[in-house]
């Protein structure tokens, strides 16, 4: 459901292909993945007043299983996707969706970025720099 090639619509075992020739089955030649869905919701303090936070279910794959725990806060990068719902063979109508995880990372309790007055102090001067191209000093400075 969550690769990008379209998945077989029918539930029934094929045993012969579309041109009538008979299929064999070979077996143990399955490579196997490791596969987690958690589920993660907003932080409470910053979820609408009366409100219960929301959630949305995140898919992880091989190395980013068991990159967190529950309880955990935690910061996720991913492809939001929708998914059909299936009742037996056929699709309802209806998505749900989902998160197919890219990277996932642990954060305090207290989320606060360490910022420095002296890096306020650089960022107002580089901010009052007249033709300044932001995007050419950043790669000059990842470069080096």
């Amino acid at each position: 459901m969550t690769s990008y090639d379209p998945f077989p619509s029918s539930a029934i075992y094929p045993t012969k292909d579309d041109d009538g020739n008979l299929l064999e089955t070979e077996y143990g030649l399955c490579a196997y993945k490791d596969h987690q869905t958690v589920s993660i919701q907003e932080m409470p303090e910053k979820s609408p007043a009366g409100q219960l936070p929301r959630s949305v279910d995140i898919v992880l794959d091989n190395d980013l299983v068991d990159k967190c725990k529950p309880g955990d806060r935690v910061q996720v990068v991913g492809i939001y996707r929708c998914l059909p719902n299936k009742q037996g063979a056929f699709t309802s109508g209806t998505f749900r969706t989902i998160l197919l995880a890219n990277n996932v990372i642990l954060m305090n309790k207290e989320v606060s970025p360490q910022i420095s007055t002296d890096d306020v102090h650089k960022c107002k001067k580089f901010s009052k720099q007249k033709n300044v191209d932001v995007f050419e000093m950043l790669a000059k400075y990842t470069r080096s």
